[in-house]
């Protein structure tokens, strides 16, 4: 009885912090919120290529 009662209320605390998970990343780059002007696309081709420059660099 009580593994039963272990189980029903794991299942129902997962099930109640399902709302948690669908909160969309702030800090995380996406292509839903990057690529929005110009001006970002520029920044992320500068980046890689400072990325790629430095790469270069250790071998």
């Amino acid at each position: 009885m009580k593994k039963l009662l272990s189980y029903i209320t794991a299942a129902a605390l997962s099930l109640s912090l399902t709302g948690c998970m669908d909160i969309e990343p702030v800090s995380t780059i996406t292509d839903a919120n990057y690529w929005k002007n110009p001006e970002q696309v520029q920044a992320f081709n500068q980046g890689l290529s400072s990325w790629m420059r430095s790469y270069a660099d250790k071998y």
